[in-house]
């Protein structure tokens, strides 16, 4: 079965290279066609946060992911800090004030059935900040009244994201948005049974004036996962996550309808691999300053490096000391060691609270987990390593190694080894996966 999805896959990939389709960051996992919302770029820049505004939803979709009740209180939670809930707003302007964010996105549940709430968040928000943060929210429209929307327009929302596939495609709520809201888009995830329906609204969406179509891979998990199987969908196994590759094949031929319709909206494929990326590497390098002792450096997907000599991994040094350490005779092998940031609520002050952050009722202690070691057993290695990761050499060399008869040989296939050993902890990896069997989580 992966087997042909992964034909179907590679079929459509050509499609878009010879269409000359573009990709968030050129890391080949998210592509789009036309423009990506301001929200999605923040996205993408690691500077978003997903407030959950609530828990408690008016639908029962077979795809939603997790477990729509009111549990373990009723208070909006972070989507990076889940055990810390802010009782009052003013402690998520605190956590607003602590972090680089530039855009806010709200979630639920669904935000309506917490309408006062959602009113309130926005207003401190824009009181406080003014224009700094790009503002939008989801919702599924069931709620939706023009009322709302005119308030929601006045109080600054930039952006409203509908999920119609939670709606049999209703597109009743979206028309009246289109009359209060800047930017209305339609987020949905890629069904592969709702294929067709999608492809007949996407000129209809044109018209309206909806501006961009997300269209999201579906995440098997333990809530949702009976569901998919009964639908005789497939698991696949993410960095984190377990994907389901039909959704993938269904938003790429979605994908590739709108550009053979020459479609005006502006559609991104949202995959699972993706958010494990960038989410990821968003998360590590917000909190990683926060954890990091002086010897340690942070890499450029946000994991904490130290080096030490195998033979004493008490002894570290730093990355400006690493040359001198890799040229002394006789040469040591060295360690490189990976931790990633940690982050939990906080109910007992510590002794040490240097890394611990403050939201007004609200403690996070931010500490540090082992990721994984190598040892660079040769000084070749090592001197490799410093070249491409500390001095940043990565293109110079493998400008070496570009042409046919040095690509052949055992060097470049030595290099090329030694530096996917580093995937995701130097540098984010690209591409899509391999389809290979998972299971949810």
């Amino acid at each position: 079965m992966f087997e042909d999805q992964m034909i179907k896959r590679r079929q459509f990939l050509d499609f878009f290279t010879k269409q000359n389709i573009q990709y968030a960051s050129n890391n080949l996992s998210k592509p789009y066609l036309g423009n990506l919302s301001p929200g999605c770029v923040t996205c993408i820049n690691g500077t978003w946060s997903c407030l959950y505004l609530n828990r408690l939803c008016t639908r029962n979709c077979f795809f939603c992911p997790t477990e729509q009740i009111e549990k373990n209180g009723k208070f909006p939670v972070p989507h990076d800090i889940r055990d810390v809930e802010f009782r009052e707003v003013k402690e998520y302007i605190q956590y607003l004030e602590t972090f680089p964010y530039d855009g806010i996105g709200i979630s639920g549940g669904e935000p309506f059935l917490a309408f006062e709430r959602l009113t309130e968040y926005i207003s401190e928000i824009r009181n406080v900040f003014g224009s700094r943060h790009y503002i939008w929210m989801y919702t599924n429209g069931d709620l939706v009244t023009e009322e709302r929307l005119a308030i929601l327009e006045q109080i600054g929302l930039n952006e409203i994201r509908f999920d119609l596939s939670a709606r049999e495609y209703n597109l009743t709520p979206v028309k009246l948005a289109l009359k209060h809201i800047d930017t209305v888009t339609i987020e949905i995830p890629a069904i592969p049974e709702d294929v067709g329906k999608v492809k007949k609204l996407l000129k209809q969406f044109e018209t309206l004036g909806v501006k961009y179509l997300i269209l999201h891979q579906l995440m098997a998990t333990e809530y949702n996962q009976n569901h998919f199987a009964d639908r005789g969908y497939s698991f696949c196994k993410g960095i984190y996550r377990t994907s389901v590759p039909e959704s993938e094949l269904a938003a790429f031929d979605i994908l590739k309808h709108a550009i053979e319709s020459n479609s005006g909206v502006g559609i991104n494929y949202c995959s699972l691999l993706y958010k494990e990326r960038f989410q990821s590497n968003a998360f590590r390098r917000r909190y990683a300053p926060f954890c990091r002792s002086k010897e340690e450096s942070i890499t450029q997907t946000g994991f904490l490096r130290k080096f030490s000599f195998e033979d004493s991994i008490e002894d570290t040094f730093s990355p400006q000391q690493l040359e001198s350490a890799i040229m002394a005779e006789p040469y040591r092998p060295i360690r490189v060691t990976y931790y990633y940031p940690k982050v939990q609520a906080l109910t007992n002050e510590p002794d040490n609270a240097s890394n611990v952050v403050s939201f007004g009722s609200n403690k996070a202690i931010i500490s540090k987990s082992n990721a994984t070691y190598f040892t660079l057993t040769n000084r070749v290695s090592a001197l490799l390593f410093h070249n491409l990761f500390i001095e940043n050499k990565e293109n110079e060399i493998r400008a070496l190694f570009r042409t046919e008869e040095v690509q052949s040989s055992d060097n470049f296939e030595f290099i090329n080894n030694f530096y996917r050993q580093f995937e995701n902890l130097e540098y984010l990896s690209r591409g899509l996966l391999d389809y290979e069997k998972g299971v949810p989580k």
